[in-house]
């Protein structure tokens, strides 16, 4: 038997092939394991670090949310705030005082000037590394720095501002974050600005902010403006595909631009502002319904105002007393941060606060009667208080103690009665002595009007009433008129019974004689006409019954001397050539009480009456050529715009006058004050803080929904889109150096364009005295540290403080300035921080937020929303 091939132990090359493949498994594995340990590495450093960038994410949104805290905390807690960029104003509701100013603060803080290293606090105006490598907030080439304040939160959710946080171990610092708000009102809004000249729209149309003295060419503008009306701008970067030359300049004003800006347009009562219009096509509408907070007096919408036949002159909810009524309240109550009404700022002795106020109200609704008419004379609204509301359908029933508003029409500036010696005979026997009233008219200049025709051959009335009759009596006036520079008396040949005569022409400026001629009484030495026993009025009418101007002509019990007009006539005192005894006023407007009359012993008919421009004692002051109460009185508020314009500025509201009781004499050339407050007066609301009340109609325009208010169901007007917030100051950035926004203001001031056509540093002055708020000498500050109404400009140097004129300076630009933003823009920035063991503070993760908060009045007046725009 064979013996086997191999005998003995297995093949050595088979054993080492097997352990090569149990390491190379090894390796595998260990290569596996390795792997998954690193990326379990990365996957936890990845998760660590995501979570530290969304948890400083979170810091950041921190900022937005202190932001948009904070204006519900303002808008809720009262009507009454302003804000400026970093800070908000609010005063209590029903304040006397504006030193009681509560603040919110729109920023993580200042700084303390000494943390470094980690604790260093951050720029939030850093370099934005795009294409034009400028900063984030001023859109400088270099740095400006805007650092604020860090707020430390700590593990358990508490926070502080100590810019040297205590370090603890049980309860580590886990994050920071600081941020800023800017109030987008204070920049120009590329979708709503245009410039100044050249522009039809009214005064007050956002698009009369001026664009090229930001630009410096108008082709930039009308390129701006061509193209916000076919598209809105979603940014301001947008608008640099407009040209490449204007991209550049787009960027670097970065600081001055925006494109969505909204100021809250409510009363100090946070209530709609009454539009100066009569007119429903000028007011607007309200979510689709017409807007009924205007001056709706008439019977049907958008009648010519005029016509007093065309007012509502019904006590119902619409309507002349309606309207009168709810302005006087306003009027009546406190001014909101001064503790007094208006009612009493012009208080006089004998005349209840609802007379006063109801004054007041109608010389308003007449001033924009006037301007809107299509009439060249405009009768005044006449009533009654019956007992407290205003009673407009008691017209033709006036006694010394009614109310009359002042429209546009020739004024009765000289009243004068002469009787003839001898009674008139007929067959032989006596009869009554003939009686002459004559009424001097004027017409002043500056009243919309050219020329008013007065031919002898028209036949006119001088309405005589007494105690609530009236006794017409038709005469005809004849003769020439003369300038008030002449220095003879008016040569006049008055005849009766509407026989021809020589026509003669009213021209702004000038003076004219209208004569009734009556035979009545029977003692020569004692004419009582008609009775001399009632309180009585002359009224001037033309021949279609349009009443020219009402002046008082007794009192019960009194004669002719030299405390009131009584028409109780001795002949003596006159003579056929009028060389006798006449009553005159000072003021043409203020004629409306018996005592706003002077006895003159000579005949000025047809000439300017003796008493013109007399200065009297008065609190308020009156209207001065220099602004200083006491000096030379100015005619600047004898003004009526029109006719069949509309209101152009709520600063129109300076020439309505305040002069005029009724229950006792008024106070000649005074009106509406727009310039600073003497000392004497402060402890009194201001008159620009009546400007507050009401705004300008807007004139229609293409693109209309970016100009027209922002509205809600309950509140009407809420917000105006493009107006410039004068307060322009940076918060906490007021120091080393303060940092104002001028650029806006500028474009704002230019609007005042026929003071920039001959003054062309105006805009830039007042640029730099509003933003450094530097009051005129007799300026005041009332205890607020920013503005707290448009009309406070004219307590600054350089705008109204030029006396009366110069008010003309605030028309328009009081219009497009607001001192309450309702749209923000809030730069934050959030940091993770780790705490070491050693009390060490480590960065771990950084987010940097821009956003914009929105109070949205289109849904709610107090929801406050907010949108990021990057980050």
């Amino acid at each position: 038997m064979k013996s086997p091939l191999f005998t003995g132990s297995p093949c050595p090359d088979k054993r080492s092939a097997v352990l090569i493949v149990v390491l190379a498994f090894l390796v595998f594995l260990c290569l596996i394991i390795i792997s998954l340990t690193l990326v379990l590495q990365t996957e936890s450093q990845a998760a660590h670090y995501y979570a530290a960038r969304n948890s400083a994410d979170l810091l950041a949104q921190q900022g937005v949310e202190y932001v948009r805290a904070a204006l519900v905390t303002a808008e809720q807690s009262t009507n009454n705030w302003a804000t400026a960029p970093g800070v908000i104003y609010y005063w209590p509701t029903n304040t006397t005082t504006l030193t009681s100013y509560n603040s919110i603060s729109l920023s993580s803080g200042p700084t303390n000037g000494t943390a470094s290293g980690i604790y260093a606090p951050p720029d939030l105006n850093r370099v934005v590394y795009s294409e034009d490598s400028l900063t984030a907030i001023t859109g400088a080439t270099t740095t400006n720095e805007m650092s604020v304040g860090w707020i430390y939160v700590y593990q358990n959710g508490n926070e502080t501002t100590n810019q040297s946080p205590t370090i603890s171990t049980a309860n580590p610092i886990i994050g920071r974050f600081a941020y800023w708000a800017d109030d987008e009102s204070s920049r120009i809004n590329l979708n709503t600005a245009y410039q100044a000249a050249n522009n039809t729209n009214s005064l007050n149309h956002p698009s009369r902010i001026d664009l090229p003295s930001l630009f410096g060419s108008s082709s930039f503008a009308q390129e701006i403006y061509t193209n916000a009306l076919v598209a809105c701008f979603n940014s301001p970067d947008d608008a640099r595909r407009i040209d490449p030359n204007l991209a550049p300049m787009i960027s670097t004003n970065r600081f001055s631009l925006t494109h969505d800006s909204y100021s809250q347009n409510l009363n100090p009562w946070g209530l709609p502002k009454i539009i100066l219009t009569t007119q429903q096509r000028l007011a607007g509408t309200n979510n689709g319904v017409a807007n009924t907070n205007f001056l709706n007096i008439l019977n049907t919408p958008n009648l010519d105002p005029g016509p007093i036949g065309n007012c509502n002159l019904n006590i119902t909810t619409t309507g002349v007393p309606a309207v009168v009524n709810l302005i006087s309240d306003y009027l009546t109550n406190n001014w909101p941060g001064y503790g007094t009404s208006f009612a009493q700022k012009y208080a006089v002795a004998n005349q209840t606060a609802t007379q006063t106020a109801n004054q007041m109200a109608l010389n308003i609704i007449d001033y924009v009667r006037s301007v809107e008419s299509t009439n060249l004379v405009c009768d005044p609204i006449r009533g009654n208080l019956t007992p407290t509301l205003f009673d407009q359908s008691a017209a033709g029933t006036e006694s010394l103690s009614s109310i009359f508003g002042t429209s546009r029409h020739p004024l009765i500036t000289e009243v004068g009665c002469w009787i003839e010696p001898t009674p008139t005979y007929v067959n032989g026997a006596a009869k009554d002595y003939r009686t002459y009233i004559s009424a001097e008219l004027y017409l002043p200049t500056g009243y919309g009007t050219n020329n008013i025709s007065v031919p002898g051959n028209q036949v006119y009335y001088l309405e005589v009433q007494e105690g609530g009759l009236s006794d017409e009596i038709q005469i005809a006036a004849t003769g020439t008129v003369t300038s008030p520079t002449t220095a003879t008396s008016l040569p006049i040949a008055w005849v009766s019974g509407g026989a021809a005569a020589t026509s003669g022409v009213l021209s702004p400026g000038q003076f004219c004689v209208v004569t009734l001629e009556y035979e009545g009484g029977g003692n020569p030495a004692s004419v009582n006409f008609p009775s001399g026993q009632y309180p009585g009025r002359v009224s001037f009418k033309d021949s279609g019954g349009v009443l020219w101007d009402v002046a008082p002509i007794g009192f019960p019990g009194g004669t002719v001397s030299d405390t009131g007009l009584e028409l109780v006539i001795n002949s003596a005192q006159w003579s056929a050539t009028y060389n006798g005894f006449v009553m005159e006023v000072n003021d043409p407007r203020v004629n409306k009480n018996k005592t706003d009359w002077t006895s003159e012993h000579k005949d000025t008919m047809g000439n300017q009456p003796l008493p013109w421009l007399t200065t009297t004692n008065t609190t308020p002051p009156q209207d001065t050529v220099s602004g200083i109460p006491g000096t030379a009185l100015s005619t600047n508020s004898l003004y009526f715009p029109g006719p069949a314009t509309n209101v152009q500025s709520v600063a129109d509201l300076g020439y309505v006058t305040t002069g005029v009781n009724i229950a006792t004499n008024g106070v000649p050339w005074r009106s509406v004050r727009l310039q600073p407050t003497p000392v004497a007066y402060r402890t009194l609301p201001p008159d620009w803080a009546l400007l507050d009340l009401f705004q300008a109609p807007l004139s229609s325009t293409n693109h209309s929904d970016l100009y027209q208010p922002e509205t809600t169901s309950s509140n009407g007007l809420v917000s105006l889109a493009g107006l410039v917030n004068i307060n322009s100051s940076l918060y906490p950035f007021t120091n080393n150096p303060a940092i104002v926004r001028t650029a806006p203001l500028v474009a704002l001031f230019t609007t005042a364009t026929n003071v920039t056509a001959t003054n062309p540093a105006f805009p830039g002055i007042a640029a730099t005295n509003v933003g450094s708020i530097t009051l005129a000498a007799n300026g005041t500050n009332y205890g607020a540290p920013v503005f707290v109404s448009p009309g406070e400009l004219a307590e600054v140097q350089g705008l109204a403080d030029g006396g009366e004129a110069t008010e003309s300076n605030l028309r328009g630009v009081v219009d497009l300035a607001a001192v309450r933003g309702s749209t923000f823009r809030v730069f934050s920035i959030g940091q993770t921080l780790k705490q070491t063991p050693a009390g060490a503070l480590v960065l771990q993760a950084e987010q940097y937020k821009e956003a914009i908060i929105l109070q949205d009045s289109r849904t709610r007046h107090d929801t406050v929303l907010w949108k990021n725009i990057s980050q």
